[in-house]
């Protein structure tokens, strides 16, 4: 990631350190929200912040909202519950040549 500074010179910036992983069970210490971090991001001033998942579906069988919690409100209650993947992106092996995208 890169910066601009005042005088719109290129400042190379230190990828951002996360306190926990993607795929670990996290709690937020202040509303009790459980759920699978799915995600993750940084803010301008340094902040980090996580998107839990429920695991859990609503009453009528629809996805429940993911919770936006700040790092330091966060505790670990189980680590890498659903481990990492990162795709490569492409079509998949799977899919049909005549379906793919030119």
């Amino acid at each position: 990631m890169a910066i601009f500074s005042k005088n719109a010179e290129l400042v190379k910036d230190k990828s951002p350190e996360f306190k926990f992983k993607l795929g670990s069970k996290l709690k937020d210490a202040v509303t009790g929200f459980e759920g699978i971090c799915v995600v993750r991001n940084q803010w301008l001033n340094n902040c980090n912040q996580y998107g839990l998942q429920p695991e859990t579906l609503k009453d009528d069988g629809g996805v429940k909202d993911k919770g936006w919690f700040d790092e330091p409100q966060l505790r670990v209650v189980e680590k890498e519950v659903h481990k990492e993947h990162r795709s490569t992106g492409g079509p998949a092996i799977s899919v049909n040549p005549s379906n793919r995208m030119s």
